[in-house]
């Protein structure tokens, strides 16, 4: 085999290399759209599905206050004309938490898994700590 012959071996080599590189290029680029996309509407969805973005914003700021017992009156009137808000759950469940109601928190953060599965790795590490919490507070047997 001459080097003509093997240089063009070689170009064959890496032409189909560079036409491979360039296929993962693209399907890696499709399934970020993908996952951009579905995270962009689940967020949008959270914020404008039913036009109550102002009370959201509201809710959130009573969080950041630690008005927990205000949290819970709103949402729950909210909830009662819009059961399937998990946005509303959600904060309904972190002020259960933050007011140290650890069943009703749990019972808040495994309804909002219901509502949206998407939402386990936010909602995972809340019933982790809930678990440990409700098993230290559990009575002990004493010997």
């Amino acid at each position: 085999m001459d080097s003509a012959q093997l240089i063009a071996e070689h170009l064959g080599q890496i032409k189909a290399l560079l036409i491979l590189a360039i296929l993962i290029l693209v399907v890696m680029f499709a399934v970020w759209l993908v996952a951009t996309r579905s995270l962009s509407n689940t967020i949008a969805s959270a914020f404008s599905n039913d036009g109550n973005h102002a009370l959201r914003e509201h809710i959130a700021e009573l969080l950041d206050q630690g008005k927990t017992d205000a949290i819970i009156e709103l949402t729950s009137e909210h909830l009662r004309s819009h059961p399937d808000d998990v946005t509303m759950v959600w904060y309904r469940a972190l002020a259960f938490y933050r007011k140290g109601s650890l069943h009703e928190s749990q019972r808040q953060f495994k309804k909002v898994l219901e509502l949206a599965p998407d939402w386990e790795a936010s909602v995972e590490p809340y019933l982790e700590q809930l678990v440990l919490k409700l098993r230290d507070g559990a009575p002990k047997l004493v010997k």
